[in-house]
């Protein structure tokens, strides 16, 4: 017989978040992702930061697939697991992750974070803040590549999580906008598939004016207004959105797009620049011309009886009927006037008491080369 003895490592004590992405496999980080974070599904995507200089930290964090069951719960807590030194410090530090990205599970851990800290101290910290601004700029890359490499898997992202990154954009009144409006996803009626708002603005033609989108609560009845069929004969395209965050998003962006290019004298160039959002039901899209706005005005005063007794008829259900300069085939619209469209009463509407009093102020528009109102 021969005695002999091997050594073999059964611990490394080196925690995956502090090993290379080099020396860690897939299945790792996917053994991990689910038994530390409780997921039954592989990540998304997986994020290895190792900083060293001023800021020391390593830092590997998880963009999931789906949206746990309880992250649009009021009691679901965000953040990241934090450590010094491989101690533990807080489970989910909220002060990592903005609220936009709260979607990310994960680790961070450095070793110029005393121990001895309490909560308090630790909102103070600059380090802390420093360290949440480079991951925040961390995972919009990280999103950006995922959307730019893989674009089935990041529609099936957008879905789940999609409206956290429009509520980034609205609560801050609009603000972050640059960060993270090339990140959102809507679909067009004109592709039939979703598409970026880069995408949009690199397909229109030379002679649109603005960004134009429809909201309701399905793509077949948006996809049928006689409104947004007007748009699409034009050759614009339009957005249909039927998240209740997304009116909300685009009034908060306003407009999106590059700057306006200027000429040798510093003037901007006409046609370059940032482009308005518009809803199509709403306001005035400026799509007729000269021509067809003083047919429409001497169809209003020829028929100037026939539209006041419809606004006796309808009473309050309207603030006034009109001739439309916009329609085509339908021989009639409900359109708005002012900043509150039909969506956004509906969506008003079912808030808690006293946060949904705000009113549209809906417009009958007629079409006066229908035979319908030839008969009228």
């Amino acid at each position: 017989f021969e005695t002999v003895r091997e050594v073999k490592t059964i611990n490394s004590m080196i925690p995956i978040w502090k090993r290379r992405k080099s020396e860690v496999t897939d299945e790792e980080y996917a053994t991990f992702y689910k038994t530390d974070f409780h997921d039954f599904e592989d990540p998304a995507r997986t994020v290895s930061v190792h900083a060293e200089g001023a800021l020391t930290y390593d830092a590997l964090l998880f963009i999931p697939k789906r949206p746990p069951y309880d992250f649009y719960n009021k009691d679901y807590e965000k953040g990241l697991a934090l450590y010094s030194s491989n101690v533990l410090i807080m489970e989910k530090c909220g002060d990592l992750l903005p609220d936009y990205f709260s979607f990310v599970k994960g680790v961070v851990d450095s070793q110029d974070l005393s121990l001895n800290i309490s909560r308090e101290t630790l909102q103070q910290n600059s380090q802390l803040r420093a360290i949440a601004s480079k991951l925040e700029k961390k995972i919009k890359s990280e999103l950006e590549k995922f959307l730019k490499n893989d674009r089935d898997g990041y529609e099936k992202f957008f879905k789940g999580f999609g409206r956290n990154l429009e509520y980034g954009i609205y609560t801050s009144y609009g603000m972050l906008k640059d960060e993270l409006a090339d990140l959102l996803l809507f679909y067009s009626a004109k592709e039939q598939k979703m598409v970026t708002l880069a995408e949009y603005l690199e397909a229109m033609p030379a002679d649109q004016k603005s960004i134009y989108y429809a909201a309701g609560d399905s793509i077949d009845r948006l996809a049928k207004l006689p409104i947004v069929n007007t748009v699409l004969g034009k050759g614009y395209d339009v957005l249909l959105c039927t998240k209740d965050v997304d009116e909300f998003c685009f009034q908060a962006m306003m407009t999106y797009g590059p700057e306006a290019e200027q000429d040798a004298e510093g003037k901007d160039i006409e046609g370059t620049g940032p482009k308005e959002l518009k809803n199509v039901a709403s306001g005035d899209l400026d799509f007729a011309s000269e021509e067809e706005k003083k047919e429409a005005e001497e169809a209003e005063k020829d028929n100037e009886a026939l539209l006041a007794a419809m606004k006796e008829q309808l009473g309050d259900a309207v603030t006034k009927v009109a001739v439309s300069t916009r329609l085509t085939d339908a021989p009639s619209a409900v359109t708005t006037e002012g900043p509150v469209s039909l969506e956004m009463e509906r969506l008003m509407s079912q808030m808690p008491d006293g946060m949904g009093e705000a009113k549209s102020q809906r417009v009958l528009e007629l079409n006066a080369k229908h035979p319908v109102f030839e008969v009228m």
